[in-house]
């Protein structure tokens, strides 16, 4: 929300992440978003997969 608020809002070059006031340096923001989706991902998965096996715990589908 910062890097919203004064990147675009603010016209701080630097953190102009949409290319709103110039360039918006891609070569920077593409691969750090690419990492955060990835580790979204990843997260997400290992949150399923612990949920499940929880619940196969809880209800005696899976011994411990």
């Amino acid at each position: 929300m910062l890097i919203w608020y004064l990147g675009p809002m603010n016209k701080l070059v630097a953190l102009d992440y949409i290319g709103s006031h110039g360039n918006g340096r891609p070569e920077f923001f593409i691969p750090i978003s690419i990492v955060l989706i990835a580790l979204a991902f990843i997260g997400r998965t290992r949150q399923i997969r612990t949920s499940a096996a929880l619940y196969a715990l809880k209800v005696g589908l899976a011994s411990p």
